[in-house]
């Protein structure tokens, strides 16, 4: 078998010391990252089930805190205390009095509508709370960055992804009011 390969033009020389200096880290730092990506392990026996829509998100993600044993980490862009908040909070306090780490990242401004006790209440049944970045004096006021991150994981066997927040918003019950 003959592989052809075209002809590339050559690349402009580099001049200047920093330039070379940065050609060399950028070119071991996708090295690196081919490397990583070429040696992950890769696991059988996995499945993947797309979920539609926030109730049988919610679902799935409520039924996997009851069976955790070892831990259960959710970090989420949008939570609320509203009733899926509170099914949600039930939920991961139970889990952490059966004795498995649980841990909830909130982003601020996200999660700013939700009551000081939906946190109090999570804190106290031994769920580690964190919420990130906070307003405060620094750049931006701590505005810029977010986290809109969605992942939930739990004991290494389940993990749910994707746009849903933790709000009845995806439950599919709000009406939108006409105008």
């Amino acid at each position: 078998m003959t592989v052809i390969r075209p002809e590339l033009p050559p690349a402009p020389p580099l001049t200047t010391t920093a330039e070379r200096a940065a050609a060399r880290r950028s070119g071991a730092l996708f090295t690196r990252g081919l490397w990583r990506s070429a040696m992950a392990a890769a696991s059988d026996g996995n499945a993947v089930q797309l979920l539609r829509n926030g109730p049988a998100t919610f679902d799935c993600m409520i039924a996997a805190i009851d069976a955790a044993r070892d831990y259960v980490s959710l970090e989420s862009y949008l939570m609320v205390s509203d009733d899926t908040g509170h099914r949600f909070a039930a939920a991961l306090a139970a889990a952490a009095e059966r004795g498995a780490r649980v841990r909830v990242l909130a982003d601020w401004v996200g999660s700013r509508g939700v009551s000081h006790a939906y946190w109090r209440q999570l804190r106290a049944a031994k769920v580690e709370v964190r919420v990130f970045n906070p307003p405060g004096f620094r750049r931006w006021l701590g505005i810029i960055p977010r986290d809109h991150r969605k992942v939930f994981v739990a004991d290494d066997l389940v993990g749910v992804t994707g746009g849903i927040g933790i709000a009845d918003l995806w439950r599919g019950t709000l009406r939108r009011s006409k105008r």
